[in-house]
């Protein structure tokens, strides 16, 4: 498809609500040992992410904010939420939350951040992007380059700032892959009146991750990376452009948590692809062949129409 939008899907399912092949519950998706950190961690997706992982017992759950106090309330909210999960879901109690104050524009202290880790906690295997800004809704021609460029301080300088850091926290295994998740969105794909700055800056950072796949992740060296739009989620970012609670139907809590799980778990065969929350997990591991012998579906490139550019004669 050319055009991806809300009305098309990669699947014939199109989820939107959790479903049970991407549970926390499930023994395939466990995150038993494994260390996660999460910009943006703090609220929205970024803490219900952290929710599911905790709910498939990651060992530590790692949050990165700007805001100590919505850092205290995530920590107390998933606290909580696992302390109150009854015997039949509790499958491991061992999961520990750490919160840190950090601006990802702030690099000295994102590499302090990363050294107070290694030293601390360990070596970081998966890494979930999703640090943002508000935006206010413009008309294109009205955009100022200031803004623009703050936009993509936010949304491609530090992530890759942060993937950097990611790895070189640790030496790369390929036994034991390093896995960086962004949190991208349809805006990547879709040229949305007043969504310019957003847009450009997903898409731009959704390119540098393939440009990354090409250099790590199809040459076995131990990191694997992959664009995830998280779904229709009502969010301040949203609100901010004008949605309202009652704009559409909005995907349920738990779904980009649920995928995204089952991609560090299962979807190595996404490797530097571009995936939305809402596919169906079967279908797409029942296309496993089919994708990874194209090396041009699920990414951005160009739409030719099936039009052979070159040798037409004449």
């Amino acid at each position: 498809m050319s055009q991806p939008s809300f009305t098309t899907s990669f699947t014939l399912n199109y989820h939107q609500a959790p479903f049970p092949c991407i549970s926390p519950s499930l023994p395939a998706l466990s995150l038993v040992g494994k260390t996660v950190l999460i910009t943006g961690g703090s609220s929205g997706i970024g803490l219900s992410i952290a929710q599911t992982f905790s709910l498939a017992s990651a060992s530590n759950v790692i949050l990165l904010s700007r805001s100590p106090s919505k850092l205290a309330s995530a920590s107390e909210t998933l606290t909580t939420s696992l302390s109150n999960l009854g015997p039949e879901t509790k499958t491991d109690t061992n999961t520990k939350i750490h919160t840190y104050a950090c601006d990802v524009t702030d690099y000295g202290r994102v590499k302090e951040v990363f050294k107070d880790i290694s030293n601390k906690i360990g070596k970081i295997d998966i890494l979930v992007s999703g640090a943002a800004n508000s935006l206010r809704p413009v008309p294109v021609s009205e955009v100022k380059t200031e803004v623009l460029k703050e936009t993509f301080d936010v949304l491609v300088f530090s992530a890759v700032n942060l993937l950097n850091e990611f790895i070189a926290s640790t030496p790369l295994d390929p036994a034991n892959e390093k896995i960086f998740i962004n949190l991208s969105s349809v805006a990547s794909h879709l040229a949305l009146p007043t969504m310019h700055g957003y847009g450009a800056g997903k898409a731009a950072l959704a390119m540098m991750l393939q440009h990354y796949d090409a250099e790590f992740g199809q040459t076995g060296k131990g990191l694997r990376v992959h664009n995830v739009h998280p779904g229709t989620v009502f969010t301040p970012g949203a609100e901010a452009y004008g949605a309202t609670r009652d704009s559409m139907i909005w995907d349920e809590d738990g779904l980009y948590g649920g995928f995204v799980l089952w991609l560090c778990a299962k979807g190595g065969f996404l490797r530097g692809r571009f995936v939305w929350a809402n596919w169906d997990v079967d279908e797409l591991e029942g296309r496993k062949e089919e994708i990874e012998g194209n090396a041009d579906v699920l990414r951005l490139g160009l739409v030719t129409g099936g039009l052979e550019l070159f040798g037409r004669g004449g």
